[in-house]
């Protein structure tokens, strides 16, 4: 399952990636500007409230969104469904802590698999692969997500 849609997600990208990344762009850009601002300080000053501000809201707040709003763009893509940029970024909030809460269980997961064994947190990390997918386009529940996930 894991590498049919992995090749099935490069045959979509080669048809539909110059209109993704169009669309995806600015927030991209945010990330970037925001993870460049956050690290612009010197490292013998030390970190600042700001620099930890800045990659707090990168990290909880962008991260999360970016997921959320690549997905919905793949998806509409993919159906063919024209919808404007800004309506992506409008329903996106909706999804954001369910969105959280999987990625930290996910990172928890993949992280305990890694330190047990390189292994076993390669599996949890393929069989987690599409718990957002399931959040967001089934709008099913964390963790009906992980358990829908975990199947698959």
């Amino acid at each position: 399952m894991t590498l049919q849609a992995i090749s099935k997600g490069f045959e979509y990208y080669k048809k539909f990636g110059l209109n993704f990344t169009i669309k995806i762009l600015p927030l991209i850009f945010l990330f970037g500007f925001l993870a460049s601002v956050g690290s612009s300080s010197s490292l013998s000053d030390g970190i600042s409230n700001f620099d930890i501000f800045l990659l707090l809201i990168n990290n909880f707040l962008i991260s999360p969104l970016l997921t959320i709003i690549a997905i919905f763009i793949a998806n509409d893509l993919i159906e063919n469904n024209n919808r404007d940029v800004l309506v992506y970024y409008a329903i996106s909030w909706q999804f954001l802590l369910k969105v959280l809460i999987l990625s930290l269980i996910s990172t928890l997961c993949i992280g305990i698999g890694l330190l047990l064994f390189v292994v076993p947190g390669i599996l949890i990390a393929g069989l987690l692969l599409f718990v957002n997918y399931f959040a967001i386009l089934e709008n099913k529940s964390v963790l009906d997500s992980l358990n829908l996930s975990w199947e698959k």
